[in-house]
C-alpha cells in the first residue's frame, strides 16, 4: 500500500492473486505494510502527540466547539476561542500572566509606512491604538483610553486633532455645538477678536474691544479714556484735571460762570491761550491809545497813529509814505533816491565835487589820467601815474619777498626769499661765487661741475653716464665705481683695506663672444686675496669655508630625543612614545613629543624602539612614523621570546611643509610591555636633507 499526497493506494489485491495463482510473497506484504507505516507517520493524531511540519489547507474550514481554544506561540502566548459560557463573545487573550495583548492590523501586506495599526491592551486595562505612518514597524500612539472604576473618571486621550461632526456632550449633559466651539478657536489671550470669547492675559488685561454695554455699575480702580465721554447723568469726581493740569477752583468758584451769556464761539477764543499772568498784564495800558507806554502793548489810535517811540530796530525793510528825520541819518548801505537836496538846494546833473566820483558817475582827479594808468593818492589829491614807471620814479624801494621786481641791471644786494616768486631770465646765465641752496633742482639739460658734487640723495631717471671713476664718500667706508680698460669693478674702501667685486671682461670685449667671470676679493696692507669666484663654466668657487644660513641645504632644523623614563605600552593599542629628553634641537622645533620644522623641505626621520622586558611571549610589533597624526611610514617585526633586549627600528624620507609635524608611535600584540628609555635604545631623530 503506497501513500502519496494524503492518498493510500494498494500495491496488490489478494483475491486477484489467488485467482491468478500468484503466490503469497513476504516482499509484497513488506511493501504494502511500509506504505501503511508511511501514511500513519504523517497523520495528525487526536492526542496531540504529532507536530505539524507544514501548513495544512482546510477545504471545508475549521469548526471549534464552544469554549475550545486555539493556542498560538511556542510559549502558548495567545489564545483564541468562542467564550459562550462567560462572555458569549469571540475572545482573544494574552495567555501569559501580566502580559499585554497586542493585535496588529495590516493593509497591503504592511510593506509601507502607514499600512499598519496596532491595538494594545496593557495589564490593567489601558487601551492604545497606534500607527506606523512615521516609520514602518514603529507605532506612534494616536488614541489612549484609560478605564476607571468610576466611569466619570475614565479618560480618552487623542494625540492629534479631534473632529466632531455633531454636538459635543460633556459631563452630565452639557452640550456644546460646533458654533459655540468656534468661539474658542484661534483665541489670543488678552486680545479681543470679533465673534470670539474674550480671555484675559496673564496680567488679567485685555485690549482691542469696541463697545461695551453694561446695565449695572462699572467699578474700576482707574479709568483712562482717549476719546470723548458722554455722561447723561451726574459726573461725581473728587478731583478734576484738564490736559494734565489740575483744576483748583471750587464748585462755588466755577458756579460764577453760571448765567454767563457768552456763546461757545466766544468762549473758544480762550481755547489754546498759554499766556501767563505777566503776559496778560502787557495789555493793561491804563486805557492809553496812540501813545507808547513802557512795557505795554502798543495800540494805534483812531487815526492809526502812535507817538512817543524811542528806538525801533528792523531786520527787514521800512516801507513808509514819507520819512522825516529831525536828527542825523546813518546809512551803512546804499542810499537810493529819485531826487536829492543838499541843505535845501536840489542836486542837479552838474557835478559839484572837485575830486572823487560826481553825481553823474564821472571821475574827477587832480591831474589827467590816461587809459591803463595807475592812481596815486596824496592827501586829498588823486593823480594818474604811467604804467611804465619803476619804483625809483615814484620814490619807492623794493620790499624783501616782493613777487614782482623788474630790473635791467644787476641784482647785487639783499636776498631773494621764498615769497619772491619765479625768476625767468630767458637764455641769460645766473652766476654766483657763493653757495646755491635749493629745496629741489630740476635740470632738463646738462650739468657741468668742475669741482666736487656733494649730494645727500640722488634720483636719476634714465641713463647716468660717467667717464672715469665715481667715488661715494660720507665719512665712513667709501664706495668707488672703477672704470678701467682691464675690467669694471666696485671697491668698498676703508683706509688701506679694500673689498672688490670685479667683472673680468675687459673693456671693449663683446659679452656675446666672451664668457665673463665675477671675482670677489679683499686687499689688506697691500696683499690681495680672492674669496669667491663665479665662473660661467666652473660655477661657484670658494677659497675658504662656505657657511649657509638657517634653512639652507645642510643647515635646516635637526633634532635627537629619547624618553626621559620607562614607558608602559598596553596590548593591541597604538601608543605615542613620550620623548622627554632632547639631546639636541638646533632650531627649537621639537616640543611635546613631536618635530615641527616650519621650513618646507625633505627630512630624514629615524625611529627606534627597544623593549625593556626581554622574555615576554613572542608577538608582533608595529613602529610608525606619523605625519600630522596619520601613518606615513610603518615597520613590522616579531618581538619577544628572547633572553636579551630586542626592538624595532626604521627610517623614512618625509616631506614636511611649513606646519607639518612628525611623531613616533608603537603597537604590540602581546601583553603590556615596557619601553626602554636610554639614548642608545629608544630614540627619535631627524634633519633636513633638501629644501622644498
Amino acid at each position: 500500500m503506497a501513500f502519496s499526497g494524503g492518498t493510500f493506494s494498494r500495491t496488490f489485491d489478494c483475491t486477484t492473486d489467488r485467482d491468478n495463482g500468484v503466490k503469497i510473497l513476504a516482499s509484497k506484504f513488506d511493501t504494502e505494510l511500509d506504505g501503511m507505516a508511511t501514511g500513519l507517520s504523517t497523520c495528525i493524531l487526536k492526542d496531540g502527540t504529532q507536530t505539524c511540519t507544514a501548513a495544512i489547507p482546510f477545504a471545508q474550514g475549521i469548526t471549534l466547539p464552544d469554549n475550545k481554544t486555539i493556542i498560538l506561540g511556542t510559549n502558548s502566548d495567545v489564545t483564541i476561542q468562542y467564550d459562550e459560557t462567560t462572555n458569549d463573545s469571540l475572545e482573544i487573550a494574552a495567555n501569559v500572566e501580566g502580559a499585554a495583548l497586542g493585535i496588529v492590523l495590516k493593509a497591503d501586506q504592511g510593506d509601507d509606512a502607514g499600512d499598519e495599526w496596532k491595538l494594545n491592551i496593557a495589564d490593567g486595562g489601558t487601551l492604545t491604538l497606534g500607527n506606523d505612518i512615521a516609520s514602518a514597524g514603529s507605532y506612534v500612539t494616536h488614541l489612549t483610553i484609560t478605564p476607571n472604576s468610576t466611569v466619570s473618571n475614565s479618560t480618552t486621550a487623542v494625540a492629534g486633532n479631534l473632529t466632531v461632526g455633531g454636538d459635543l456632550t460633556l459631563g452630565s449633559g452639557a452640550v456644546i455645538t460646533e458654533a459655540e466651539l468656534e468661539m474658542l478657536d484661534g483665541i489670543t489671550a488678552g486680545t479681543v477678536s470679533a465673534s470670539k470669547a474674550m480671555v484675559v492675559d496673564a496680567n488679567k488685561d485685555i485690549t482691542g474691544g469696541r463697545n461695551l454695554t453694561i446695565s449695572g455699575e462699572l467699578d474700576a480702580a482707574t479709568l483712562d479714556i482717549s476719546g470723548d465721554v458722554d455722561i447723561d447723568g451726574t459726573l461725581e469726581t473728587d478731583a478734576l484735571s484738564i490736559a494734565s493740569t489740575a483744576v483748583t477752583a471750587t464748585a462755588a468758584e466755577l458756579n460764577i460762570l453760571d448765567g454767563v451769556t457768552s456763546t461757545a464761539a466766544e468762549l473758544n477764543i480762550l481755547d489754546g491761550v498759554t499766556a501767563t499772568t505777566a503776559e496778560l498784564n502787557y495789555s493793561d495800558t491804563g486805557a492809553a491809545v496812540g501813545t507808547v507806554v513802557a512795557s505795554k502793548v502798543v495800540t494805534a489810535d483812531a487815526n492809526k497813529d502812535v507817538a512817543s517811540f524811542r528806538n525801533i530796530t528792523l531786520t527787514g525793510e521800512l516801507d513808509a509814505g514819507s520819512l522825516d528825520v529831525s536828527g542825523d541819518a546813518d546809512i551803512d548801505g546804499t542810499l537810493e533816491a529819485d531826487a536829492m537836496t543838499l541843505n535845501g538846494t536840489a542836486i542837479t546833473a552838474t557835478a559839484t565835487l572837485d575830486t572823487g566820483i560826481s553825481n553823474n558817475n564821472v571821475p574827477k582827479f587832480t591831474s589827467g589820467v590816461a587809459d591803463d594808468d595807475f592812481l596815486r593818492v596824496a592827501g586829498t589829491a588823486i593823480e594818474g601815474r604811467s604804467a611804465a614807471e619803476v619804483l625809483s620814479d615814484i620814490g619807492a624801494s623794493a620790499v624783501a619777498g616782493s613777487s614782482s621786481i623788474v630790473t635791467t641791471g644787476a641784482l647785487n644786494a639783499g636776498s631773494i626769499t621764498s615769497g619772491f616768486g619765479a625768476i625767468n631770465n630767458g637764455s641769460s646765465a645766473i652766476t654766483t661765487t657763493g653757495v646755491g641752496s635749493f629745496g629741489s633742482l630740476d635740470i632738463s639739460g646738462n650739468i657741468d661741475v668742475d669741482g666736487t658734487t656733494d649730494l645727500d640723495t640722488t634720483n636719476v631717471v634714465g641713463a647716468f653716464t660717467v667717464t672715469g671713476d665715481v667715488t661715494l664718500n660720507d665719512g665712513s667706508p667709501n664706495l668707488r665705481l672703477n672704470d678701467s680698460d682691464v675690467s669694471r669693478f666696485v671697491d668698498i674702501l676703508y683706509g688701506t683695506r679694500v673689498a672688490t667685486f670685479r667683472n673680468t671682461m675687459a673693456s671693449g670685449e663683446d659679452i656675446d663672444t666672451v664668457e665673463p667671470s665675477m671675482v670677489f676679493s679683499f686687499k689688506d696692507d697691500g696683499e690681495t686675496r680672492t674669496a669667491m669666484t663665479i665662473d660661467h663654466d666652473a660655477g661657484l668657487t670658494v677659497a675658504g669655508v662656505l657657511t649657509a644660513g638657517a634653512g639652507s641645504v645642510g643647515m635646516g632644523p635637526a633634532f635627537f630625543a629619547h624618553p626621559a623614563s620607562a614607558q608602559s605600552v598596553s596590548q593591541a593599542t597604538f601608543t605615542k612614545i613620550a620623548l622627554g629628553t632632547e639631546v639636541y634641537d638646533t632650531d627649537s622645533k621639537f616640543a611635546s613629543d613631536k618635530f615641527t620644522p616650519t621650513i618646507a623641505g625633505y627630512y630624514q626621520i629615524n625611529a627606534s624602539v627597544t623593549f625593556a622586558n626581554a622574555t615576554f611571549t613572542q608577538a608582533g610589533a608595529i613602529l610608525q612614523i606619523r605625519r600630522n597624526g596619520s601613518n606615513y611610514a610603518g615597520f613590522n617585526s616579531v618581538v619577544g621570546g628572547f633572553e636579551s633586549r630586542h626592538g624595532i627600528n626604521g627610517s623614512a624620507l618625509v616631506y614636511l611643509d611649513s606646519d607639518d609635524y612628525v611623531e613616533m608611535w608603537i603597537y604590540n600584540t602581546s601583553s603590556a610591555v615596557t619601553i626602554a628609555h636610554d639614548t642608545g635604545e629608544t630614540h627619535f631623530s631627524g634633519g633636513m636633507v633638501r629644501r622644498a
